[in-house]
């Protein structure tokens, strides 16, 4: 299947980007702002790409738009980034849709103690239904006697610290993994006082025996504080948008 991009956008520098173009096939926008010595604060820009996408993936796929501030020397300056899952997305016919999202700042913190976890959280009231898009991993403490490199995501939903789900990712051969898998659990409005979601990165041993390198639990404020909860307040706050923050793992449980 091939999924075309080519819609105009607006930018608002450090605040907003709308666009369409896809993950993982490299695209690039020529924008050119200069006027003279004078450099517009804003500008309507048309990009398009074409990148080929099978029809049964094509929902587990994220979209990711950098925009970037380029000087005279054309130095690039990342100002920040959009994540777009095409999750119940309809994409279906030549129907455009104008969407503006919050640009994120890029995580430029040195890794953890036990690694970083960056992902995804949004929540449907309408259907009921919590989303997770569990993205980039860095910097992870991996097992050097553990054999080859293997490493995956998983994510359980709890409720009253019970388990209720758990569902995880591919697994990945690399320090630094890209997962851009998504995730769907039912919730009502009603229970999400008392759940939680737990993310746990593992390696897998020889054996198929898996060992975590760390965790992360966000949630309401009966079980996190800080960065966790601000998450998931926000994730409440902004019904139907995904909300992307990076995480500190905290030290795994005993194997």
């Amino acid at each position: 299947m091939c999924f075309l991009g080519g819609l105009c956008s607006a930018l608002r520098p450090h605040r907003h980007l709308w666009s369409l173009l896809p993950l993982r096939a490299m695209l690039e926008s020529v924008i050119l702002l200069q006027m003279g010595a004078v450099w517009m604060p804003m500008a309507d820009i048309t990009a398009e790409g074409r990148v080929d996408v099978s029809s049964r993936s094509i929902t587990q796929r994220v979209l990711k738009f950098s925009v970037y501030h380029v000087n005279g020397q054309r130095r690039h300056q990342l100002l920040g980034h959009v994540l777009f899952p095409l999750k119940n997305e309809i994409l279906a016919g030549d129907c455009h849709h104008i969407i503006w999202r919050v640009l994120e700042a890029e995580n430029l913190e040195p890794p953890s103690e036990f690694g970083d976890l960056q992902f995804c959280l949004s929540y449907n009231n309408y259907l009921s239904s919590l989303t997770v898009v569990v993205l980039p991993a860095k910097g992870l403490q991996l097992q050097e006697d553990r054999g080859v490199v293997s490493v995956f995501i998983k994510v359980s939903l709890m409720n009253h610290n019970k388990f209720v789900k758990c569902k995880r990712t591919s697994v990945l051969g690399s320090v630094n993994p890209v997962y851009n898998e998504t995730f769907s659990f039912k919730a009502h409005a009603n229970e999400l006082d008392t759940a939680s979601l737990s993310l746990t990165v593992l390696q897998i041993q020889e054996g198929d025996k898996s060992y975590p390198l760390g965790r992360v639990i966000v949630g309401p404020y009966m079980y996190t504080r800080g960065k966790e909860l601000e998450h998931w307040d926000q994730m409440l706050r902004k019904p139907k948008e995904m909300v992307t923050r990076w995480h500190a793992l905290c030290r795994p449980a005993e194997p």
